[in-house]
């Protein structure tokens, strides 16, 4: 506008209808493509290129590609269905008084909607960037193993804690313990996991976890099966939701108390489990030497776990020649062949010709060693070292701040609560001279019960 003042004979600006017309279709900008992070953010990248090539199609007037992309689109919607109602069967298998298998579903929450003190809305735009400095971003572990009736496990923890297989395993194994206390006998000998496909849930540390399970005798197999990028969308996320709303309910949640009974109250007329997580053993240092490398310049490569990245369903179980714990896998539950496959002298592989005309392909019993020895890894898995001394103290002082103001949360605003807080943590003077009475109080409070003995499922020891 300023330009067509200086100029009068500058051409004039067009309205946003007509901009948004011409970019859409002038053949000079077809090549340009606006970037929506936040549409992107957990689409499935196949319904991503589906679309644009059916978008494609329809702007290029192609009714032959147009009909070819919306078959192929409705091909993988009807398969990712069918993945999703594997995943149903099994709940349901679990279900049955006679179940032979437990079935669980993990996940993690949004971590954008834990943080301690939260509100039911956005953080207030007047609050001190040293108050926002000292919020606790805590992150949940939802686990939910299915039974009549279903029986969810929420693991609230604490932000020092990275959301790696250390975590991952860390849960798995406390949901398990807390389910066969409930269940008051051993569980099932066979276990079923379905989780997302993330980088942390394919950690050959997260698998060497689980096939320990099998060493020590706890499980007889282990099934792993992950839902796609952007078909992840199950029971857990719901559960997720009851939990956001149960927050958005309650307003301001001052104190972690008040955020862990939330979660437990979240449910009409039944409370669910919680608990906090403060430590976790390190099983990927005790691991490191003990599972194969997952990548192709492994020192044994006809033992490499690099078939981790690619694939969505693995199983795990001990070998019936010598009993060794070894994986096998599929590109997805419902593929028919399972890997991997006999190989000749060649290293090619062994196959039939079906009266179809297709190949027959033969599975190589003898599968992948996931140990570098037979007998797996020895001993118990450590305890996690606490990243900082800073950590800690904070961790300590917020449990302190939270004692100190609790008394005051029903008759003080919450940014009055807020702003006392944080001067118990440290923004005052007040504390430097409890802060080793606080770092004892870590060491016997925080770690309660983390010592438990991770073979301890089945009486296993």
């Amino acid at each position: 506008m300023a330009d067509q003042l200086r100029n009068p004979a500058a051409p004039a600006p067009v309205k946003y209808t007509q901009f948004t017309k011409i970019f859409h279709s002038h053949p000079d900008l077809s090549d340009v493509h606006v970037s929506d992070m936040k549409r992107m953010f957990g689409r499935c990248p196949v319904c991503r290129r589906g679309e644009k090539a059916i978008s494609s199609a329809i702007r290029k007037g192609d009714p032959e590609k147009y009909i070819k992309e919306k078959a192929d689109r409705k091909l993988h919607l009807v398969r990712m269905r069918l993945e999703k109602l594997n995943y149903y069967f099994e709940r349901e298998m679990a279900r049955s008084p006679v179940a032979v298998k437990v079935t669980l579903i993990i996940d993690k929450m949004d971590q954008a909607k834990n943080i301690v003190p939260c509100f039911s809305t956005r953080i207030p735009k007047d609050v001190p960037k040293q108050v926002l400095e000292q919020l606790l971003p805590m992150h949940i572990v939802g686990v939910i193993i299915h039974g009549t009736p279903d029986r969810r496990y929420f693991f609230v923890v604490y932000p020092h804690l990275a959301g790696d297989s250390n975590l991952n395993l860390e849960c798995i194994r406390l949901a398990l313990l807390a389910d066969q206390k409930h269940r008051g006998s051993a569980l099932p000998p066979n276990l079923y996991i379905m989780v997302d496909n993330a980088s942390d849930n394919k950690s050959r540390f997260t698998f060497g976890g689980l096939a320990w399970l099998v060493a020590q005798g706890i499980a007889n197999t282990v099934e792993i099966a992950m839902l796609p990028v952007g078909h992840t969308h199950e029971d857990i996320d719901q559960a997720f939701r009851i939990i956001a709303n149960a927050l958005i309910r309650a307003g301001f949640v001052g104190t972690l108390d008040q955020y862990t009974n939330i979660i437990s109250t979240a449910w009409t007329g039944e409370r669910q489990h919680v608990e906090i997580v403060s430590a976790v053993h390190d099983y990927a240092t005790w691991l490191k030497g003990e599972v194969w490398e997952t990548s192709h310049s492994s020192d044994k490569d006809a033992n490499s776990l690099v078939h981790l990245k690619k694939n969505r369903y693995f199983k795990i179980r001990r070998r019936t020649s010598d009993g060794a714990v070894c994986l096998w896998y599929k590109p997805d539950p419902l593929h028919e062949i399972t890997y991997p496959v006999k190989k000749n002298e060649f290293g090619d592989p062994i196959t039939e010709l079906r009266p179809n005309g297709s190949e027959e392909y033969f599975t190589d019993w003898n599968g992948i060693e996931v140990f570098r020895t037979l007998e797996g890894p020895k001993g118990q898995p450590p305890l996690a070292p606490f990243p900082s001394k800073t950590a800690k103290l904070r961790i300590a002082l917020w449990l302190c701040a939270a004692k100190h103001v609790k008394k005051k949360m029903m008759t003080t605003t919450p940014m009055v609560t807020m702003i006392k807080a944080c001067r118990v943590i440290g923004i005052g003077n007040s504390f430097p001279k409890s802060s080793g009475r606080l770092q004892l109080y870590y060491h016997t409070t925080l770690t309660r019960g983390i010592t438990t003995n991770p073979a301890a499922l089945h009486g296993s020891q």
